[in-house]
């Protein structure tokens, strides 16, 4: 087998992984909980937000053109949604933090971008592109990972 095919058949592995532990019995999986810096330098982590709030986590890059018309409208509705208890944290996916603070500064972004400059964040959520959007209860329970925004969010974050 190849090394390409191996590759291939890991992300298959662990993508299916991710689904399958969810559907269990009916009941959701936990997130994995992560700490990730902010382009000011604060640190963010998930577990912060249990039993506060749901939290909306966005995987994007810079180099996504989908990921770009997302950002936009996040950015535009990001205080709207922590109105209604929904938390956006927008990850960048393995970027640098200069390349990602030019790139906001450009779009003049209004949201919390945060940097996993490693992927391993982005990893252990088992995401396989961009852009993702992950919803997460304020219970800490994965309800939704799909590539576009969740249109039934407020029924999901319950």
């Amino acid at each position: 087998m190849s090394k390409r095919m191996r590759i291939i058949a890991l992300s298959v592995f662990i993508f299916l992984q991710v689904f399958l532990l969810q559907a269990v019995d009916g009941k959701k999986a936990l997130a994995e909980d992560f700490r990730l810096p902010e382009l000011s330098g604060r640190f963010y982590q998930l577990s912060d937000y249990k039993e506060k709030q749901a939290v909306l986590l966005f995987f994007w890059t810079t180099w996504c053109p989908y990921c770009q018309v997302e950002l936009k409208s996040l950015s535009g509705r990001a205080e709207a949604l922590a109105a209604e208890g929904l938390q956006v944290l927008a990850i960048n996916v393995g970027e640098t933090k200069a390349r990602v603070e030019k790139f906001k500064q450009s779009r003049n972004l209004q949201i919390k971008i945060l940097l996993d400059e490693d992927s391993s964040v982005t990893n252990a959520f088992g995401v396989l592109g961009v852009p993702t959007f992950c919803l997460i209860d304020k219970h800490g329970r994965v309800v939704s990972q799909e590539h576009t925004f969740p249109a039934n969010y407020k029924n999901l974050m319950q």
